[in-house]
């Protein structure tokens, strides 16, 4: 686990928020799932080790002056807003459906929070369950935090990045995070109790996913990300 982590981090910059995730997820279940500490500490030294050599080469000091990472200001495509985290998730819902490029419509919002977000947030009723005692119960509790970590922590870290030190912003830095949402949004349908609501959803879904698949195939231009 920990060299599949270190090889994450490598890959992904961002990477690092999905690690503190999950370490935040043992220390709050720390008293059922013991581990032992050396290997804790011995986890989160080893790829500190393997970056030193990394860090000392000067690759923090060449951050620090370069205009992505912490400018005056970002470009208005590359800045923070209060509607970012909003258009983020409509993102993550298919809701780019007039091309990549393109602003998303109203509607994009109302339907993609219905068939996706809406089922993501009825997934959190397994958090405030009563029936604590039942194995089945408390299974379920740690799979939606642990998802509920993966997916807004990430998020809202790389938000909070761009708004207080103005490191720029897009979503696909933060794309991974679409993996934990969707397995959220499976899960909320599954607690629908009628089966007829339940599998008109997953088709309405599946649809309007297809549908905007337009957007990435008839874009009129492809930016030259050669240079």
């Amino acid at each position: 686990f920990v060299f599949s982590a270190t090889l994450m981090i490598y890959t992904h910059y961002y990477g690092v928020f999905v690690a503190v995730s999950l370490l935040l997820f043992l220390t709050h279940y720390r008293k059922r799932y013991s581990i032992p500490r050396r290997w804790v500490i011995g986890g989160i030294a080893f790829p500190l080790a393997l970056y030193a050599r990394w860090l000392i080469r000067g690759v923090v000091s060449e951050a620090l002056r370069s205009g992505k990472t912490l400018p005056n200001e970002q470009p208005p495509w590359f800045s923070v807003h209060w509607s970012t985290p909003l258009s983020t998730i409509n993102q993550f819902n298919n809701g780019r459906v007039l091309g990549i490029l393109a602003p998303s419509p109203w509607w994009s919002y109302l339907l993609g929070g219905a068939l996706f977000t809406l089922p993501a947030l009825l997934a959190f009723k397994s958090l405030v369950r009563t029936s604590s005692e039942d194995r089945a119960d408390a299974f379920d509790q740690e799979g939606v935090l642990l998802l509920a970590l993966l997916w807004l922590l990430p998020v809202f870290s790389v938000l909070g990045l761009g708004v207080i030190w103005k490191v720029q912003y897009d979503v696909r830095y933060v794309m991974f995070c679409t993996a934990p949402y969707y397995i959220l949004v499976a899960h909320g349908m599954s607690l629908i109790k009628f089966p007829k609501i339940r599998r008109a959803m997953v088709l309405a879904l599946f649809v309007y996913s297809a549908y905007a698949l337009r957007a990435n195939y008839f874009i009129p231009y492809k930016e030259n990300y050669r240079d």
